[in-house]
């Protein structure tokens, strides 16, 4: 139910922009042209930021990294970016039960870290694949025993979201 509420819910707004605003990787993408003539740079993003950052890195010929993102291979024709250069350039980080980082074909390498968390909206905030890769890498800076907050984040924008629009949204913790 959750899921299916989710995709009403973008599905809505959507529906309300017009065609030249679906592009948002247009201005991300301008801006790293920019900071690529002056230094190396590696573009990250979480959730759509993550499949904007890849989408970029993909189309640059640069390395990306994206944290809990959809896959960019269903569009990447429309982009014009090939399934070569989607491999050769992107990372994805994906948690066990997070939502967004299962939509669609990713491409690039996936690192697929652990989220025990009971929620999917918990699995999705980007401490548990930090946290996680710290666990199993380490860091010789960084105690790798990370702290974080469980705090729900995602379940209430979806749950405001819904109602703005006269769904109401059951769900319990």
């Amino acid at each position: 139910r959750r899921v299916h509420g989710l995709i009403k819910v973008i599905a809505a707004i959507d529906e309300l922009l017009p065609d030249h605003d679906r592009w948002y990787h247009e201005e991300v993408r301008a801006y790293v042209e920019r900071a690529m003539e002056s230094r190396r740079v590696v573009v990250v993003g979480h959730s759509l930021g993550g499949g904007i950052a890849n989408i970029v890195g993909a189309s640059l010929k640069t390395h990306a990294v994206a944290f809990s993102a959809p896959g960019i291979i269903a569009i990447r024709k429309k982009l014009n970016i090939s399934f070569a250069d989607i491999n050769k350039f992107t990372v994805n980080v994906a948690p066990t039960h997070d939502i967004a980082s299962h939509f669609g074909e990713r491409g690039g390498i996936t690192a697929v870290v652990n989220c025990d968390e009971r929620r999917p909206d918990h699995c999705h905030m980007p401490m548990h694949a930090v946290c996680d890769l710290l666990t199993k890498c380490g860091h010789p800076y960084l105690d790798a025993r990370c702290k974080y907050s469980t705090q729900a984040v995602l379940l209430p924008f979806i749950e405001s979201a819904l109602a703005a629009i006269g769904i109401t949204m059951r769900t319990s913790t």
